[in-house]
């Protein structure tokens, strides 16, 4: 078997791992549907190391197997769309040249946010939840860079990965 695959499963498996240890965060700390998106430190990584279609395929999995195992099947649209919209916005950032991860990360969180507010306005059929995508807005600033912040001093320990 291919240790590529081997190294991205273990990296789907902490994305998971990241997502679940989320939940445990109280919601008091944050504003609702504001999270500090820590399953994205891996996507960034995954990323950076293997390129944008091997943090695709983490994505989508993570997504999957969240959903199926404690998500429940109405939290994949949010999911699964928030993930592929932020990594779409950070792959496109990355071909910015000296764009820091940091911002990198910044611009994913808030792609993140607004397409989970996009499928919000879907599935309830309420144009008017797109006010708070400018709440949101700003706790994507302080996520992203949070998560910049610690895929960047992880990257730097897991260069021999490549």
């Amino acid at each position: 078997m291919n240790n590529k695959y081997i190294k991205l499963g273990i990296f789907t498996a902490l994305a998971m791992a990241l997502q679940w240890a989320e939940t445990l965060i109280p919601s008091g700390f944050t504003v609702p549907g504001g999270k500090l998106g820590l399953a994205n430190i891996i996507t960034m990584l995954v990323m950076q190391l293997f390129g944008t279609a091997s943090a695709l395929a983490v994505t989508v999995v993570r997504c999957l197997l969240a959903a199926a195992i404690y998500g429940g099947a109405m939290s994949l649209p949010y999911s699964l769309c928030g993930g592929i919209a932020a990594l779409a916005a950070m792959s496109l950032a990355g071909k910015i040249p000296k764009i820091s991860l940091t911002g990198t990360a910044i611009l994913g969180a808030f792609a993140h946010n607004f397409a989970q507010v996009a499928v919000s306005c879907i599935i309830m059929s309420n144009i008017y939840i797109i006010n708070y995508l400018w709440i949101l807005g700003f706790v994507s600033v302080g996520a992203g860079a949070f998560t910049g912040i610690c895929a960047t001093l992880c990257l730097k320990k897991l260069k021999f990965l490549k």
